[in-house]
């Protein structure tokens, strides 16, 4: 059965653009900045290794709380 419709139907996959980069002026890519400014060391020598960079969890626990949301529990519903 023909239909008018012009597309493939065994797509499967979604391209996404991972060069994403946000406005200078939004709040993600001036903490993002600070964070940069900090020169944190990456390097993390005592205990298990961690899932992510130090300062890709400060990034992210800063753009939280300049969200508003304080709570260990909301800031992993807020990650997803």
């Amino acid at each position: 059965m023909k239909t008018g419709n012009n597309y493939n139907t065994n797509q499967m996959t979604l391209e996404i653009s991972l060069q994403f980069r946000p406005e200078p002026d939004h709040p993600a890519s001036l903490i993002n900045d600070f964070i940069d400014s900090l020169n944190i060391a990456k390097n993390y020598i005592f205990g298990r290794p961690h899932a992510y960079s130090s300062p890709s969890f400060l990034n992210f626990l800063l753009f939280s709380y300049s969200r508003g949301v304080y709570s260990c529990r909301k800031i992993e519903t807020f990650a997803r």
